[in-house]
């Protein structure tokens, strides 16, 4: 409900009645159910540049597909079968990569890291209280645990935010101390920069000559999609 347009109150036929008709428009808008959309985690891609997890990779590729029956060149009867198939394959790739690889975590300069452990236990110990208060919003017993919890999360985060600007701050003051320029202005830029987005480039096999022609580059992939 947003917006109220009018709003009249009209008297009855008897007079001596204290009773009112209300009449009002309004603008009611309902707002769609939001979706949880999961979050996609990404590849540590990072270590194929190393021969050895390259050849690691392609290994378990294999032998992840020829455990799998489904993978045959044989022509479709239907675009189930197709989409079966590509279900199948990107299951089978995508399952040889997590093993192989692994996913690639997230380097914060920012005082709250979600990869600490000790900030991650105490976030499931706090989603855990929260869990069990809501199954039994009536126990005064899990009200305290869960504001409990809570208390104790805040004092760690704000200690952990406290360190690291009192560290970073006399990291900068001794770089100004000692007239080291270069080293005072990555320092500030480590804190307030933008971040930065890295891009993958394409070589070719030996890892060696960087491909920059984009006609090259569809032509690789495609030999390497082969």
């Amino acid at each position: 409900m947003q917006y109220v347009q009018i709003t009249r109150v009209t008297r009855g036929a008897e007079c001596w009645t204290d009773h009112r008709l209300v009449r009002t428009s309004l603008r009611i808008r309902i707002r769609p159910p939001a979706r949880k959309q999961k979050s996609q985690r990404r590849l540590n891609v990072s270590g194929l540049g190393r021969g050895a997890d390259l050849s690691s990779l392609r290994a378990a590729i294999s032998s992840d597909l020829a455990q799998v029956s489904d993978c045959s060149p044989l022509p479709f009867q239907s675009s189930s079968d197709a989409t079966k198939q590509w279900d199948t394959l990107s299951k089978a790739v995508m399952d040889a990569a997590v093993d192989t690889l692994g996913y690639s975590t997230r380097k914060h300069q920012d005082w709250f890291d979600s990869n600490d452990a000790e900030i991650q236990t105490l976030l499931n110990e706090l989603n855990a209280a929260f869990a069990a208060k809501l199954r039994n919003p009536n126990s005064v017993e899990l009200q305290r645990r869960w504001a409990l919890q809570r208390s104790q999360l805040q004092k760690r985060l704000r200690e952990l935010e406290n360190t690291l600007w009192f560290s970073k701050a006399t990291e900068i003051q001794n770089y100004a101390d000692a007239n080291m320029a270069h080293q005072f202005y990555e320092a500030i830029k480590a804190v307030y920069s933008l971040k930065s987005h890295s891009t993958h480039p394409v070589h070719t096999k030996d890892r060696i000559t960087l491909i920059k022609d984009k006609k090259d580059i569809l032509s690789h992939w495609a030999e390497h999609l082969q």
